[in-house]
């Protein structure tokens, strides 16, 4: 098959079925689907952004799903903010079929590959887990006892984003020039990490308090008119000493 060299860093089309034989460190291959203009490099702006906007909906999760142990009703930002997710998770299986990959230092554009790729590793999980969302978004009040369970259930993906933070921090960290920079940056990430494991041992230990597995619970000495934000940062605080 012929090649077409463009720029410095060769980009060349090449059919479905051939390797990646003949091709440095740094080239981009892709084909003459219908589909070639819609491929995204797997270090391109749009990819960033993207990756940005999932981690800011799976941030907000972790923080928010474990407050539902404490009586915080119900809030109209809270209920938009289930149907961003949603649609952010569902099309984000959409992206990721245009997604280009990076393979032994050579950068995959070929939809076919890269559909195949993806079909191969996470589509399955996804389905499972946009199946979940939904369950739960569309279940509403109808099932309140499973709805957070059904969202907990989210929260699996921190396993598929773990290796995106890790590489963003060591990106992040090469940016920094300086010894104490970096220092500092570690310290803010281990604080952070600190206070997010704090904030989840608060609401568990809430939770655990509000059973009726004892005759006496630690949750009785708030009065009725305590608000949440008492009840939280005294468990906050039970989690922390």
């Amino acid at each position: 098959a012929s090649k077409t060299l463009m720029s410095c860093s060769t980009s060349a089309w090449v059919p479905d079925s051939m390797g990646a034989r003949g091709f440095a460190v740094g080239d981009s291959m892709f084909d003459e689907s219908i589909f070639q203009r819609c491929m995204m490099l797997p270090a391109g702006r749009a990819v960033r952004i993207w990756d940005l906007m999932t981690a800011t909906t799976l941030s907000f999760d972790v923080i928010v799903l474990p407050l539902h142990a404490f009586p915080i009703g119900e809030h109209l930002i809270l209920d938009v903010m289930q149907y961003v997710i949603v649609l952010t998770w569902t099309m984000d299986i959409v992206m990721s079929f245009f997604r280009g990959f990076e393979e032994s230092g050579i950068v995959e554009l070929r939809s076919g590959r890269v559909a195949a790729r993806y079909m191969r590793t996470w589509l399955t999980f996804d389905l499972c887990i946009c199946f979940w969302d939904w369950t739960s978004l569309l279940a509403g009040n109808r099932t309140d006892g499973m709805v957070p369970l059904l969202r907990m259930i989210r929260l699996i993906r921190v396993i598929k984003l773990a290796s995106k933070v890790y590489f963003a921090q060591l990106e992040f960290s090469g940016m920094i020039r300086t010894d104490n920079g970096r220092a500092i940056l570690s310290v803010v990430g281990l604080l952070a990490g600190l206070a997010l494991i704090n904030h989840w041992v608060a609401c568990i230990w809430y939770a655990i308090g509000m059973m009726d597995l004892f005759s006496r619970r630690w949750t009785d000495v708030f009065a009725d008119d305590r608000n949440v934000a008492y009840k939280y940062f005294t468990s906050f605080h039970w989690s922390i000493t």
